[in-house]
């Protein structure tokens, strides 16, 4: 077992996976941990990923591999009681929808081989203090055992439920109660049916009245239909001595918004203010003051 590390990742989905690969690659020795064998589904999130999200695929050398599994959707449809509107993109940038289980399976892999090490069915169960200021974090392996990871900076990418935002006190503002919900499910394609629309994301009921959508909704669903209710969206503070919270746990936004898409790109390194100024200062031909 590893037992010291630049940076402890809780959480191996689309933030922390993403980030884990980003920063291995820059020769950060970096450790995931996530409770869930890996790779598995993740039930409670949408699946879109946006135009913007697949270009931070690329950037990762997996665009090609999404659009393996899932075909390009070029038209988004936004139903209001019956008062449709369809939006259409541009061929090649369009928005994919895998399936969690082999999304985030191509993000772990990648981090993987950039050389981070994932530790699945491993529990954090504690955070490690000294001087006030977080130094890592006590695990549970799925044998039980407890060990203790020293890291210099720890990431909580676990989720709205974040547990790490819950030890740390990570105050939360800007929160409202989720004025809708959702429900979505798993169809089955008809022969000669585009991908041009979506059925995740409302009731069967509903979508069984869209002429686009009725032929693949009136069939059962490949598996069960769940829903996604009584959400609260929130802004927390997301830094500390020591600490960090990514994706969901540090800004969980309304349902509609496509949260792999945003995790991902919440996960690429940003530049130091230093570094920034000198980029700019280069490509201006000019020489910056420190």
């Amino acid at each position: 077992m590893i037992e010291r590390c630049d940076v402890a990742i809780v959480g191996a989905r689309c933030a922390g996976a993403a980030l884990a690969t980003f920063l291995a690659r820059r020769g950060v020795s970096v450790v995931v941990v996530d409770k869930s064998k890996l790779p598995s589904e993740h039930v409670l999130s949408t699946h879109t990923v946006h135009p913007s999200g697949m270009a931070m695929m690329d950037e990762l050398g997996l665009g090609d591999a999404v659009r393996r599994h899932s075909p390009e959707m070029r038209t988004i449809r936004f139903d209001w009681q019956g008062a449709a509107l369809d939006l259409t993109l541009p061929r090649g940038h369009g928005e994919h929808c895998p399936r969690r289980k082999r999304f985030d399976g191509l993000l772990q892999d990648a981090a993987r081989e950039a050389g981070a090490t994932l530790l699945e069915r491993t529990t954090a169960r504690a955070l490690i203090y000294t001087a006030g200021r977080v130094a890592g974090v006590e695990l549970e392996g799925p044998d039980g055992a407890r060990t203790t990871l020293h890291a210099r900076i720890v990431v909580g990418a676990d989720g709205r439920n974040s547990r790490l935002a819950s030890w740390l006190n990570a105050e939360e503002y800007l929160g409202y109660e989720a004025p809708r919900g959702m429900y979505w499910g798993y169809f089955r394609a008809p022969p000669g049916w585009g991908a041009s629309a979506d059925p995740l994301g409302a009731l069967r009921a509903a979508l069984v009245v869209d002429p686009m959508l009725r032929d693949a909704v009136s069939q059962a669903p490949l598996e069960l239909v769940r829903g996604y209710l009584r959400e609260r969206y929130f802004v927390r503070r997301a830094a500390g001595p020591g600490w960090l919270l990514l994706g969901d746990a540090a800004l969980h936004k309304e349902i509609s918004e496509a949260r792999p898409a945003r995790a991902t790109r919440d996960a690429r390194p940003r530049e130091t203010p230093r570094a920034t100024r000198r980029a700019r200062a280069r490509r201006r031909h000019v020489t910056p003051l420190d």
